[in-house]
């Protein structure tokens, strides 16, 4: 166990800037360090060669176009983890509705195509 003049050697050793705190000299505040530093990392870009604007276009319309089709692609159903109907597809999350829900809402489908057709002035479309 350290004694109480070694550890006044050692404060001793300590630059400080002069501050005292009841007549006492203390050390000067450690400087301030980050724990939590971000790194942020950019992607490199695509060299595409030379391209003139009109190449460019072209090929970011075709990306484009590629990315839509791939969009509608069909709908895909799943069981969810508490055993539910998972509807994929449909927009950027999944529908789930349980066995009971699912089964009343296909029951209800002549009803819900009406309703949709009475209303087809006032339902928003998304393409």
């Amino acid at each position: 166990m350290a004694t109480m003049s070694t550890l006044s050697a050692v404060v001793n050793q300590i630059p400080f800037n002069g501050a005292t705190i009841g007549g006492k000299p203390t050390p000067p505040p450690a400087p301030a360090t980050s724990q939590h530093q971000r790194f942020y990392v950019t992607p490199k870009p695509v060299d595409h060669g030379e391209e003139t604007p009109e190449q460019e276009m072209a090929r970011l319309r075709a990306e484009n176009a590629a990315l839509k089709a791939r969009k509608s692609s069909k709908l895909a159903l799943k069981v969810s983890d508490k055993g539910a109907v998972s509807v994929y597809g449909l927009g950027r999350f999944p529908v789930t509705l349980y066995k009971e829900q699912m089964k009343r809402l296909m029951a209800a489908k002549d009803d819900i195509e009406f309703f949709m057709l009475e209303n087809d002035c006032n339902l928003a479309s998304k393409e």
